[in-house]
């Protein structure tokens, strides 16, 4: 199994559009609070490349499995950026995302992020928990419509490098 984490590039797009596709009913309700359909996936495949976005995607033998991002808040303002991990449904629990949060961290950081946040719906146990370990904290609850969002924050620390407990199999991940 060839693991590889690496920068999103234009030619994943359709690659990008089939793992928002793949994704179950249940996920897509859980990141959007709808299910979404094609052109929402093409949307979310093309701001991944959007030039305000740091994307990385993870792939496994050389297939996208999982895409994480973060976004500037504030245009022009490189201080607080809003982050964002997807993991194909059959890929979830296996520490996939712990590697993209620790590429994107890593990457804020030189980038002069010093705050990361993100938005949680409450029925997301696994990504609450997700954050949780990788020091996110509660920072606010917003009702959005039906939906309970948890607020969450992670400062970083200048000169922090951001290493998440990986899983085993992460000696096998390759840098291109």
């Amino acid at each position: 199994m060839d693991i590889t984490v690496r920068r999103t590039k234009r030619e994943d797009k359709k690659d990008l559009i089939n793992l928002f596709e793949d994704l179950s009913q249940d996920t897509k309700k859980i990141l959007t609070g709808s299910v979404f359909g094609f052109q929402e996936s093409v949307e979310f495949a093309e701001s991944a490349l959007d030039r305000l976005t740091e994307s990385f995607v993870i792939l496994i033998d050389e297939n996208i499995i999982g895409e994480g991002r973060y976004v500037y808040l504030l245009p022009g303002i490189k201080i607080i950026a809003e982050i964002g991990i997807v993991i194909s449904d059959s890929y979830q629990g296996n520490g996939f995302g712990r590697i993209l949060l620790s590429h994107l961290m890593n990457a804020g950081l030189q980038n002069g992020v010093r705050k990361f946040v993100v938005y949680v719906d409450s029925r997301n146990l696994k990504a609450l928990r997700f954050f949780r370990k990788s020091g996110f904290n509660i920072s606010d609850v917003v009702l959005e419509g039906n939906r309970t969002l948890y607020f969450m924050t992670r400062y970083l620390r200048k000169n922090e490098n951001i290493i998440l407990p990986l899983p085993e199999f992460a000696s096998a991940l390759t840098h291109p």
